[in-house]
């Protein structure tokens, strides 16, 4: 509204009549082509990438283990590592084939809607955990040896 109605006041204040819809313009245009979640994600896998490695040190030397009543698959951490699992503070360990997964939330939502970071060991394929096989409604990117950033929707 206000952006336009400046512009019917051109004669009146000249060339600061464009500033309210530029503005706006500008808004417009970051919003749909900043990748926000793309960088969001970049910032927490590199943030806490070595709290990650420690927790999946620990899982494999049995210093952690699942500890969670309800699932044998899950681990609750504890308050040191509040910031590498997001809805719950808690890992999902799946052991298949005989090697260990482990797999870090950055988004946990209902029934099989997820997001996170999965340790993938070596000789070992991100699409032999959980669900990552439905191609359809799966998303797996590799970050780094091992790591992997998966989304199931």
């Amino acid at each position: 509204g206000f952006s336009l109605s400046c512009l019917f006041k051109f004669k009146q204040i000249r060339w600061l009549a464009i500033v309210p819809l530029a503005a706006q313009l500008l808004t417009f245009v970051i919003l749909e082509f900043v990748p926000f979640t793309k960088l969001w994600v970049n910032a927490d896998f590199h943030l806490y990438e070595s709290q990650r490695q420690e927790i999946v040190e620990k899982v494999y030397s049995g210093e952690l283990v699942p500890n969670v009543e309800y699932n044998s698959s899950l681990i609750a951490l504890g308050s040191e590592y509040s910031k590498v699992s997001m809805g719950g503070n808690e890992i999902l360990i799946q052991d298949i084939n005989g090697l260990k997964y482990v797999f870090f939330f950055t988004f946990r939502g209902i029934l099989d809607n997820y997001s996170g970071f999965l340790y993938v060991p070596d000789g070992g394929d991100p699409i032999n955990f959980a669900d990552l096989n439905e191609e359809d409604v799966t998303q797996i990117i590799k970050y780094a040896d091992n790591w992997y950033y998966t989304s199931h929707h």
